[in-house]
């Protein structure tokens, strides 16, 4: 899995609409991570509702990481993972491009000193090269249940995110680039709400308005379905 070095300060603050992720009570197992990109959380504003991202041109905004509402003491007894316990990446899955589709790997690493957890989705909004937000629309996969994934220090976890780089969806250009390139994108880890930036590596358009599939967080550096 490639890695993103590059350190970003950025602020959402002009992005519309909440992705809210926020996840439903489902049984609960526990794991552990064993170990990246240096990435910078940003002080972007979220909003906590439900539904995801808007489509059709208008631009899905960035909330909370859809996880589990607790603290690290249900289900696990490590406290949860915080935005400035991680950095982020966004890489692609080498040989994972077929059929219109593409799938990218989202890793979350911890740099702090202590084991953390985290569990359930991420939230995400992708930026153009400007940092300027893009139409996003989040939907949870269900490839995978959601676990209480344990971090120890370097360890991490990861997600897969699965979407149409080049296949239009309605309502968008059926000559040329789909929709613009993100360039980079925040990541909320689940039950945060101030988010990671880092590159899409490499950059790429999202077709159907920023549609992805998007996994629950699974132990180490490989999301599911990726191998």
């Amino acid at each position: 899995m490639m890695t993103n070095k590059s350190a970003i300060l950025t602020t959402a603050a002009g992005a519309a609409l909440a992705v809210t992720l926020l996840g439903a009570c489902d049984p609960v197992t526990s794991s552990s991570a064993n170990g990246g990109s240096t990435t910078t959380p940003s002080t972007s504003g979220s909003s906590t509702g439900s539904g995801t991202g808007t489509s059709g041109g208008t631009t899905g905004g960035n909330s909370s990481g859809g996880g589990s509402g607790a603290t690290g003491t249900s289900g696990s007894s490590v406290p949860r993972c915080h935005t400035t316990d991680l950095t982020a990446s966004f890489t692609v899955v080498k040989g994972s491009a077929g059929a219109g589709n593409i799938v990218y790997n989202i890793d979350l690493k911890n740099t702090s000193s202590q084991p953390c957890t985290v569990y359930g989705y991420p939230g995400m909004l992708l930026l153009d090269a400007k940092h300027a937000p893009l139409p996003t629309n989040v939907q949870r996969s269900t490839i995978v249940a959601k676990t209480y994934v344990t971090l120890i220090p370097n360890g991490d976890a990861s997600a897969s995110a699965r979407f149409s780089p080049d296949i239009p969806g309605p309502g968008e250009p059926t000559s040329g680039a789909c929709e613009p390139t993100a360039a980079f994108t925040e990541i909320t880890p689940p039950d945060e709400t101030t988010q990671l930036v880092t590159a899409v590596g490499p950059p790429t358009s999202v077709c159907e308005h920023g549609g992805m599939q998007v996994s629950a967080f699974v132990p180490g550096a490989t999301g599911p379905g990726e191998g």
